[in-house]
């Protein structure tokens, strides 16, 4: 019994080496791999540029993205005769196209808002509730879910709310007074989180690394990932992970912003997440390379994770 088909569009990317290299230098297997801009207001070309450290220009000529209306199926309630587990509801969010589409800033970065947990139960949470926080609460509800909770997978403000380069961007503090609800952070993530986007300690739970939560009967696995930023979390639930900027179809997140390592993004890589089986579907946190695609996939396909596991098995 499959949950609901969810009409979604699934990107298509070559991302040519050549173009990468006048990225990143000998950062390249750690540069974010950006989607190609459409044509901006000189203000948000110089926010972009700024908040990723490349030219607006060299994205264009980095990566094109054709897109194409796809239907995804989301997997379906697995039987269990000891325990209920319950139906796994995922419903992917664009900025830009599924909420926030009077935001131009939030349309030309990509970020990805998800809602996950169990449509039996009628529970979700939302992972990075940012740009559209009344647009996001609405698609819940016409879904007939209820956001019992949010998942932080790091602290930066296009994932959470708060000030980008003089921009505001809504986030976590509105998610929390129009929808109150726990924001699950990871521990080393959290005073970041504070700091960014104004909610108190009371607001939060504190994590370690492989911590669970659930929505209904479905559990969601809190994996520690670090990298991108000292706390960073990707999220397991059945048969998706969640990468928020651990991993995208087409990149990783970049390490040379404050908190960031590139050892630690290397070991993420080739060693925290290697044991993860190929038929996970990767949901990432934007939209750079594509929308989803299965693991296996994108280790074939990702240059970034391929270069890793590479040296991983040559040592």
């Amino acid at each position: 019994m499959h949950l609901a088909v969810l009409t979604q569009r699934r990107s298509h990317t070559g991302v040519a080496g050549a173009a990468l290299g006048r990225v990143g230098g000998p950062a390249l297997a750690l540069a974010l791999a950006l989607p190609r801009v459409a044509s901006t207001a000189p203000e948000l070309e110089h926010a972009i540029e700024r908040a990723h450290g490349i030219e607006v220009q060299t994205v264009r000529t980095a990566a094109r993205m054709t897109w194409r209306s796809r239907s995804v199926i989301c997997p379906a309630r697995v039987g269990d005769k000891q325990r209920p587990v319950g139906t796994l509801y995922i419903r992917q969010l664009l900025v830009g196209r599924d909420i926030g589409r009077a935001n131009p800033a939030g349309k030309q970065m990509q970020n990805f808002v998800y809602l996950v947990g169990d449509k039996d139960a009628g529970a979700c949470f939302v992972v990075d509730p940012a740009w559209d926080v009344a647009g996001i609460v609405e698609r819940a509800g016409e879904d007939g879910m209820k956001i019992t909770g949010a998942l932080v997978t790091h602290y930066h403000p296009d994932h959470v709310g708060g000030s980008l380069f003089g921009l505001s961007v809504e986030g976590l503090a509105d998610l929390v007074a129009k929808n109150p609800c726990k924001v699950h952070v990871h521990k080393l993530e959290a005073d970041g989180v504070k700091r960014v986007t104004g909610i108190s300690e009371e607001d939060m739970v504190r994590h370690e690394g492989n911590d669970k939560v659930s929505a209904g009967e479905v559990e969601v696995e809190l994996l520690h990932t670090p990298g991108h930023t000292p706390g960073s979390q990707c999220f397991r639930l059945k048969s998706a992970l969640v990468s928020g900027d651990t991993l995208f179809l087409q990149g990783c997140g970049r390490v040379d912003l404050p908190g960031g390592s590139a050892e630690e993004m290397e070991r993420t890589l080739s060693q925290r997440l290697s044991k993860l089986p190929d038929d996970l579907t990767l949901y990432p946190g934007h939209a750079y390379g594509g929308e989803h695609a299965p693991l296996g996939e994108v280790r074939r396909t990702n240059p970034f994770l391929s270069s890793f596991q590479k040296r991983s098995r040559a040592r």
